[in-house]
């Protein structure tokens, strides 16, 4: 399903949960492996001009940085990294506390803020260092504090290797 959607984002957060199974799971993993191939196939010929254009959106011509890059930087025509100049001017006016959480309208009929398309960007402008930091500590401390039970070989040790694959992906799309 995520290879459907062409979105690079999925893509990152289908290979972290790959990943982290592998790291913590190494053996029930590397058994499906064999499977790769013919589940590459079936994407093939299932959803013809999928796989190609995936390879073609993470390695696009020019390479990816330059296609992200953005020379006249605008609300409605932007990239993720045409937004990280101008995003980071306005965090070094509140760098601390930030903006202010939830401040940023994006829509409607005041918009007063263009879309980010980074989760992380946005919350280091609204809730400034302070908050950025707050929630990686947030999520790194759940993936820790999972990891113990994790490394059981159990029904509970399974469920949170599936919620530290899941949390990390998340981080990552965001």
């Amino acid at each position: 399903g995520v290879l459907a959607t062409l979105s690079r984002a999925g893509v990152a957060m289908a290979l972290v949960v790959g990943v982290v199974y592998l790291i913590l799971r190494r053996r029930e993993t590397a058994r499906f492996w064999p499977l790769l191939l013919p589940f590459l196939a079936a994407v093939h010929f299932a959803m013809p001009g999928t796989l190609g254009t995936i390879k073609a959106s993470f390695f696009p011509e020019g390479g990816l940085i330059a296609e992200q890059e953005n020379e006249s930087y605008s609300c409605a025509s932007s990239s993720r990294i045409a937004d990280i100049g101008p995003t980071l001017d306005q965090v070094e006016r509140k760098p601390f506390l930030g903006i202010g959480y939830g401040t940023r309208i994006t829509n409607g009929l005041n918009p007063n803020a263009c879309i980010l398309d980074d989760q992380w960007l946005a919350t280091l402008l609204e809730t400034g260092i302070v908050g950025a930091v707050g929630w990686l500590w947030f999520f790194a401390r759940f993936i820790r504090r999972l990891g113990g039970v994790a490394a059981r070989r159990s029904r509970e040790g399974d469920l949170c290797v599936a919620l530290i694959a899941a949390v990390s992906a998340y981080v990552i799309g965001m």
